[in-house]
Parts: structure tokens; sequence; C-alpha cells
């Protein structure tokens, strides 16, 4: 697909899955955009584009908030919808992104003796 200018890649199911994730996490709270891409460390490029995947399968609802910050747009506001709080839970757990210092030295071991 391409919008006029460059390619456009579908979102990895990974940045869904940690998009879902948070907002599994916010139960309470919906957040904008701007939070979710700092909290899941996602990049706007792809944030939005997966946002708006998740709302087309319905796992995600949308709303714009009723407050702005002064002189700045109003944010858009995500949450799961009921269908996306039952994926969330069906979802594995995350890889853990900082490996304990036995996996790293069984990653050192195994480059180290797998080198050609």
């Amino acid at each position: 697909m391409t919008d006029g200018r460059r390619p456009v890649f579908p979102p990895s199911p990974t940045c869904a899955d940690r998009i879902v994730r948070h907002l599994a996490e916010q139960r309470y709270r919906a957040p904008s955009g701007a939070s979710i891409s700092k909290a899941s460390g996602i990049g706007a490029g792809r944030l939005y584009p997966a946002l708006a995947d998740l709302e087309k399968r319905e796992l995600v609802r949308s709303r714009w908030d009723v407050a702005a910050a002064p002189g700045g747009p109003r944010p858009r506001l995500y949450a799961l919808t009921d269908l996306g709080a039952r994926h969330a839970r069906s979802l594995p757990p995350p890889i853990p992104q900082n490996p304990s210092p036995w996996a790293r030295l069984g990653r050192l071991l195994f480059d180290l003796f797998t080198r050609r």
C-alpha cells in the first residue's frame, strides 16, 4: 500500500501487542497517543497506524478529550473495548526487556563458541 509518497507498512504484531498490554494496564484511565508512545517506546510513525488498525478490529476505542492544554490541540484518548480486554488476557507474557546477568552471560558464551 502507498499513501502517494512512500510505502506504508502494516504495524508489526508485537507493536500492536505492546499497545494492547499498555492499555490493559491503564484500566481506569484512557491515555493519549503521546503518553502511550512515551510509555511503550513506540514512535508516532508506528503507533498511530497500529492504533487505527486496533480500532478497526474493535479492540480499541478512542474519543477526543474535553479539555485541551492552553494553546494546544485536544488530545485523542484511547481505551480497550471488552473484546480488546479479552485479547489482552489471551496474550503470552511479554519477553523481559532487561535480561538477567545469567542470560547475558549465556548469550555471551553462545556467541563466543559459535563464531566461525
